[in-house]
């Protein structure tokens, strides 16, 4: 078993949100990456680059953060707050 499905069995997903898969992360994190880009330029400030210009490794890092939060129950994939 690996650390991610032991934190999330540990955590109790899945529940009634349903389990946690990478895609709703990343979709989360797109939105995420998108809406503080759209903010960002609304509030005169300049952010670390968007979705399309982080790396490989930047995109699965913020996807793996995001899906972490979901499984721990801190955010679900429908965008509420559980």
């Amino acid at each position: 078993m690996s650390t991610s499905t032991a934190r999330a069995e540990a955590a109790g997903f899945p529940g009634a949100s349903g389990q946690v898969f990478a895609g709703d992360a990343e979709r989360l994190a797109r939105a995420l990456c998108s809406t503080a880009e759209r903010l960002a330029y609304d509030f005169g400030v300049v952010l670390v680059p968007a979705w399309h210009d982080l790396d490989g490794r930047g995109q699965a890092l913020l996807t793996e953060i995001l899906r972490q939060m979901m499984i721990e129950g801190r955010l679900a994939a429908s965008g509420r707050r559980v």
